[in-house]
């Protein structure tokens, strides 16, 4: 049996108000984020950049949700073969 390489990730599921500059209605959105924010601000700048296109804004976080684990998994030989090899963590 191959050896298999791990990772527990840590995530939060984020609520997020946006706009629909076509409509000019508001709806929400749902987006998980594996990092950790020191402000809202902070926070909804990243969203930002993965929610914001021409016609929908990311305007406001309505809400953090609780912290959840996921166990992730693959094999060994997979991993060699995608990962990018590094002397130091900082080389990510």
């Amino acid at each position: 049996m191959e050896r298999v390489v791990t990772r527990t990730i840590k995530s939060y599921e984020v609520e997020v108000l946006c706009l629909d500059t076509n409509s000019k209605e508001t709806f929400t959105q749902k987006e998980r984020v594996t990092q950790v924010f020191k402000t809202k601000e902070k926070l909804l700048n990243h969203l930002k950049s993965k929610i914001d296109t021409e016609i929908v804004k990311a305007i406001a976080v309505i809400e953090i949700g609780d912290e959840s684990k996921q166990m992730y998994g693959m094999n060994e030989s997979d991993f060699v073969k995608y990962g990018k090899a590094i002397t130091k963590r900082s080389e990510v």
